[in-house]
């Protein structure tokens, strides 16, 4: 009976940590990138660097397969081939080429089938034009197009830019995912990489929402119109003063005052000449 007990609790037990996802930890399920480097836009990008010779990248490509096919909203998958030695160039050179046409996105099961499933030494495939025509065929692709657009000067340019970022991150091995420029998940199995990867890109979205702009805040706030101000009274103009009424003098007195010194003279013909003036 015992044994019994210690029987079922044992596979409770088994059962109970196959539920439990391990917390995803920095420093063992990711790193942080430093400096980081954000894509431009308001999407969460998530690059998967890889080569299609590596078969680590293409269990990886498997596992998130269902997660890919269901991206969300916010978030970018972004597939770039890395260049870790000569023979991997013309596999980096065949995507982007396959990236500018169009079809890189169609065909990047199909491929990862013919090297992983079908044993094809894409390598040696890739290192002739006949033979690289001949793949292009088998694929579907226009090989006209495809040559046209194979040594062209934009898929220098691609190539250069994905070396730098190559370099920029330090890349030892693949396949790597580097989120939002800032998470770097690598070393890891193919089914806790799309754990983590989960999680890091919820860590994405919080960092993303505490470093919102504050103009951006201030832009998304309602605009609220001032108080209106209170009317002041007009200035009292004071009264205009009363003119006071000057007093008319009688014109008879006024005369009297005149010709008072008429008076004064001393002969009768000079008081008549001085009033009649």
């Amino acid at each position: 009976m015992k044994n019994t007990i210690a029987n079922l609790i044992a596979v409770l037990a088994l059962l109970f940590s196959h539920m439990v996802v391990a917390a995803v930890e920095p420093g063992s399920d990711y790193k942080l990138v430093e400096p980081a480097h954000p894509a431009d836009g308001s999407q969460i990008e998530v690059v998967d660097f890889f080569s299609y010779a590596c078969s680590h990248c293409f269990h990886l490509h498997q596992s998130m397969a269902q997660w890919s096919s269901a991206v969300p909203g916010d978030v970018r998958l972004t597939h770039l081939p890395v260049i870790f030695n000569s023979s991997w160039e013309s596999m980096a050179r065949m995507y982007h080429t396959l990236q500018s046409l169009g079809q890189a996105d169609a065909l990047h099961d199909e491929i990862y089938k013919e090297v992983h499933v079908r044993h094809l030494d894409l390598a040696n495939q890739l290192s002739t034009k006949p033979s690289r025509l001949d793949f292009m065929q088998l694929l579907g692709v226009d090989p006209d197009k495809f040559t046209a657009t194979y040594d062209s000067p934009d898929i220098e340019r691609k190539l250069a830019e994905a070396r730098k970022l190559q370099d920029h991150y330090q890349l030892r091995g693949t396949p790597t995912l580097v989120v939002d420029g800032k998470y770097m998940i690598t070393g890891l199995t193919p089914d806790r990489t799309v754990q983590v990867l989960q999680e890091v890109i919820e860590l994405a979205r919080k960092s993303r929402a505490v470093a919102m702009p504050k103009a951006a805040v201030l832009a998304a706030a309602p605009v609220v119109a001032p108080p209106a101000a209170e009317p002041q009274p007009s200035p009292r103009l004071p009264a205009p003063r009363k003119q006071t009424k000057q007093p008319k003098v009688k014109q008879s007195r006024a005369m009297d005052l005149d010709l008072r010194h008429c008076l004064e003279l001393e002969s009768n013909a000079a008081i008549a000449k001085c009033a009649g003036e």
